[in-house]
């Protein structure tokens, strides 16, 4: 059975919830529950932003006591609004919150993608290697979620996971292409950069762009010749990347 990593603490907490509420931080330095129950409020409101409801959702998921809103989750896994159900799937993804287990998997089969993207969402948060199962069957049954799974699946330990990732790499679609290569990031260099180098050529500029973070994290002066070319690709945002990496790795030699 493959082991989880060690989590850090909530507020550098960014897998596999990729929209962070870090403006909460403030607001709720040092458990203020009054301040704890206003956010559940907000995350709660149907009326509210729906992109509002479900940051600040992952936020109290991640970082509070998951008794201070559990139940209250549960009431809306069935509710008839999507949004509800999406921030329920959030709110549940507590660490450690095995009561929302199987709720979480049911909701995998609900007729709204961003629903079933929560739901995965809700499973990896709850950190622990029994849920690894059930995202591992979302990858087989659901093209639609393939890129939140491969998102999800990077709180497991690497070692455990890390062929999907590989097999993932090529994709035609380029969100499961990002999200495969994106695991490495938190990957040995010596794992991650030569994976990257071979995007370094892609035709998708956020891949290029991503291949170009991962060789900088590595700091090895051998990757310099293939970042060179992209001194002059044809996106901006390539070419100051490629400029930055080249300029990190001649100084830390």
């Amino acid at each position: 059975m493959s082991t989880i990593v060690a989590f850090p603490e909530p507020a550098a907490y960014q897998r596999p919830i990729d929209d962070q509420a870090t403006w909460l931080e403030p607001a709720l330095d040092g458990g203020d529950a009054a301040a704890e129950r206003m956010f559940l409020d907000i995350a709660l409101d149907s009326a509210g932003e729906l992109a509002q409801r479900r940051e600040v959702a992952a936020y109290l998921a991640a970082a509070f006591d998951r008794d201070l809103f559990l139940d209250e989750a549960l009431a809306r896994v069935d509710s008839r609004d999507a949004g509800d159900r999406q921030v329920a799937a959030l709110l549940l993804g507590a660490p450690g919150n095995l009561r929302a287990v199987f709720p979480l998997v049911a909701l995998l089969d609900d007729p709204a993608v961003d629903v079933r993207r929560a739901a995965v969402r809700g499973l990896a948060g709850i950190r622990d290697h029994r849920v690894l199962s059930f995202l591992l069957g979302v990858l087989d049954r659901d093209d639609e979620l393939v890129a939140t799974t491969l998102n999800a699946l990077t709180v497991f330990e690497l070692d455990s996971t890390r062929p999907l990732f590989d097999l993932y790499l090529d994709s035609a679609d380029h969100e499961t292409s990002l999200a495969a290569l994106g695991a490495f990031r938190f990957a040995p260099s010596a794992i991650a950069a030569p994976r990257a180098v071979r995007f370094l050529t892609h035709a998708e500029p956020r891949l290029r762009s991503l291949a170009v973070s991962i060789l900088e994290q590595s700091g090895q002066r051998r990757f310099l010749e293939p970042l060179f070319p992209l001194l002059g690709d044809p996106d901006t945002r390539v070419r100051q990347l490629a400029h930055e990496a080249i300029a990190a790795i001649r100084a830390a030699r």
